[in-house]
């Protein structure tokens, strides 16, 4: 392999040759859909008097149904949308995903060469509050960040889905933060927090600390420099965990800017993601929409525990879950396990490494390649973990990318079906020359 930066710039040329077919093929469902779109018109203002045909037929005409069409129109055009966005990314994304507490954080310190106050890491537990990518940005002198902020009606919705989820359905949604207030009362109302479990405690989070989150609300985004960064992506302070954050509750995203040490680290964005097990509702959903959207190569983080050491379920529905995700053949070139290993002291893991990796392999398990890393060595994450994974990617790209687009291929069959069997049924009513030109569309293959 030639230099990272040679490796990532091929991947990215070879890439945007493929996206010319997503253009293409997006004018062509876009053409469609103006033609089923004029139908719809003509026939909702079908007069049969004014056209000269039977009662008969113009509530044939009248009785045609578009909903399967409209079904694979919506899920067409959001595949062909994602594969534009990733056809036209100019940076490669790597996503670290796991549990709390497995070394996600640690290594992207590690490849960034930021600290703990801008990438938050704590053994074992969970520290991180917003999802974070880090970009390799040439010529930054100092680390920044690009905040951007759930805006207040994106707020509002993610406290209903606490209210529904601890009430079991809606009633008591609220429709403006100015109600936030009124839910003490609520909950209070639920026998206690104790009884309403870790969901409650999440939801009173946003509750107490509204009055100072709405402010970040009512901005689309900001810049933050090096030194309060920590405030806005971490739930507490590095170095002292009696100091509470609360400011992520308002984060969307933080893009935080540096340029990596290592001068040939090219164009790559890494990306930090919440670890599993939070209480956060829509923390899974969240993640599998990075994975999905967002990646180009996913890593998951394990650091096995050197006494109880095991290829744990909730490791396995996690994992599983991301597979079915991004499809099972694509896992096979783009997911990679990392086992986080730990020579010496206490923490030494290298029997429990070897017990996992049995498993795994035992298993089959659907991944491009298993990496044992020490993630604390910047070198080893860079020869054992970096450079291995833009190898692996490099040369399966072109299949990835090629299963996307057959993907794609299949969405659009499905609507040239649906698009041919409308032109069929107005064809069946031998009345198509007396409609306006517009309803007079004809079978256009486009996939």
């Amino acid at each position: 392999m030639g230099s990272i930066s040679q490796t990532i710039d091929a991947i990215i040329n070879e890439r945007k040759k493929r996206l010319i077919i997503i253009e293409d093929a997006i004018k062509k469902v876009e053409t469609s859909e103006s033609a089923v779109n004029a139908f719809k018109e003509a026939q909702h203002k079908l007069n049969f008097e004014t056209l000269g045909i039977s009662k008969e037929i113009a509530d044939r005409i009248g009785n045609i149904s578009f909903s399967d069409y409209d079904k694979a129109l919506q899920m067409c055009k959001a595949e062909l949308k994602r594969l534009k966005i990733r056809f036209s990314r100019d940076k490669i994304n790597i996503s670290f995903v796991g549990r709390a507490g497995q070394g996600k954080s640690l290594v992207l310190q590690k490849m960034s060469g930021l600290g703990g106050t801008v990438i938050p890491s704590a053994a074992g537990s969970d520290c991180t509050g917003a999802k974070s990518i880090i970009t390799n940005t040439e010529g930054v002198d100092k680390p920044y960040a690009e905040i951007t902020f759930f805006s207040e009606e994106e707020m509002v919705q993610i406290i209903n889905k606490y209210l529904e989820d601890i009430f079991e359905d809606n009633s008591k949604n609220i429709t403006n933060l100015d109600q936030v207030d009124d839910l003490k009362q609520v909950l209070n109302e639920r026998n206690g927090l104790e009884t309403a479990g870790a969901k409650k405690r999440e939801l009173r989070k946003y509750i107490d600390h509204m009055e100072e989150l709405r402010p970040n609300l009512r901005r689309k985004a900001c810049r933050i420099e090096e030194e309060n960064i920590e405030e806005y992506v971490a739930m507490y302070k590095s170095t002292d965990d009696s100091v509470k954050y609360w400011n992520y509750l308002s984060v969307k995203c933080a893009n935080i800017h540096c340029t990596f040490p290592k001068n040939d680290a090219g164009k790559i964005i890494l990306v930090d993601t919440i670890g599993m097990g939070s209480q956060s509702l829509g923390i899974g959903d969240s993640l599998m929409d990075t994975v999905k959207n967002d990646s180009d190569a996913v890593i998951y983080m394990q650091r096995p525990d050197p006494k109880r050491s095991h290829f744990g379920e909730e490791d396995t529905e996690i994992s599983n879950e991301i597979v079915k995700t991004i499809r099972e053949d694509c896992a096979k070139r783009m997911m990679f396990w990392v086992l986080n290993h730990v020579s010496s002291g206490e923490a030494c893991n290298t029997k429990g490494i070897e017990i996992v990796e049995q498993e795994l392999r035992e298993a089959n398990y659907p991944i491009a390649r298993l990496l044992k890393v020490d993630c604390s060595s910047e070198k080893a994450v860079e020869d054992k973990l970096l450079t291995p994974v833009l190898e692996v990617i490099s040369q399966n790209i072109d299949g990835i990318d090629e299963i996307y687009l057959n993907q794609a291929a299949e969405f659009m069959q499905t609507l040239y079906k649906e698009y041919a069997s409308i032109c069929e049924q107005v064809s069946a009513t031998r009345t198509v020359g007396r409609f306006p030109e517009a309803l007079s569309f004809t079978y256009q293959r486009y996939h």
